[in-house]
């Protein structure tokens, strides 16, 4: 009788350490993000968007001590690559897609990523196929997916690589690109904070449409993960998001 309590203590010692471990692990993550709106982006110098309120939700829900203050906007090849090296990394919101798929550790979906070329009307552009593409002086955000996906098609030395949104959609108004390679929605966003006129611009093809998630370093907890996901799945429930068909 001594014996089983004593192990009953110890069980319950374990199962004590195991919780405090866990709440530990989400406290030291490193949350990062960039300007992507409406998904993620800094106003007054608060970090929103419809990705950001999910996520705030979920580390509600798990009892976390981070907040709103705690995510940091930097730029997308640098959270990137800190997501792909340090356990305690995490970004969102991050095109998955099978290139990525072993990259990370995945909680799916905060929302939906249409990925176009997008071009000035007044260019009259046509894209029927990849050959069509060397035609043009093509911008991509560095380690964008758009990046990603063009880099298969053409030589990178061919790309006009860029650390912003923004510094592409200037490029293409003076038509110093041709092509920007992007999130259409995001992109007609970032052309109103520019005072660029959304109608003179158009997407002439579609590249892909995938969902969009916090990713994980591929050695982050599996625990961690799973209340993650059953947190954002009970969310999406309750409030029902814009997200992939």
């Amino acid at each position: 009788m001594r014996r089983f309590s004593v192990l009953y203590l110890i069980t319950i010692i374990m199962l004590m350490f195991t919780s405090t471990a866990a709440a530990q692990d989400i406290n030291k993550l490193i949350i990062m993000t960039e300007e992507y709106p409406p998904y993620n982006f800094k106003d007054s110098g608060r970090v929103c968007g419809t990705s950001t309120t999910l996520v705030l939700e979920i580390l509600d829900r798990l009892d976390s001590i981070l907040t709103r203050g705690d995510i940091r906007i930097i730029p997308w090849a640098r959270a990137y690559n800190e997501a792909l090296q340090n356990r305690d990394a995490v970004i969102y919101s991050i095109t998955r897609n099978k290139e990525r798929e072993d990259l990370f550790k995945w909680v799916c979906p905060v929302g939906c990523n249409t990925i176009g070329v997008v071009a000035r009307k007044r260019d009259r552009v046509v894209i029927k196929n990849v050959a069509d593409f060397e035609k043009y002086h093509i911008g991509v955000v560095r380690e964008d997916v758009g990046h990603q996906l063009m880099r298969k098609m053409i030589p990178e030395k061919d790309l006009d690589i860029a650390n912003s949104s923004e510094s592409n959609l200037r490029k293409l108004q003076e038509g110093r690109i041709d092509l920007f390679i992007y999130d259409v929605e995001v992109a007609d966003f970032v052309l109103d904070r520019l005072d660029l006129e959304a109608n003179n611009y158009e997407t002439v093809y579609v590249l892909d449409k995938a969902p969009l998630c916090i990713a994980f370093n591929k050695d982050a907890d599996d625990a961690l993960i799973k209340s993650f996901q059953t947190a954002l799945d009970e969310i999406l429930k309750e409030q029902p998001a814009k997200l992939c068909e």
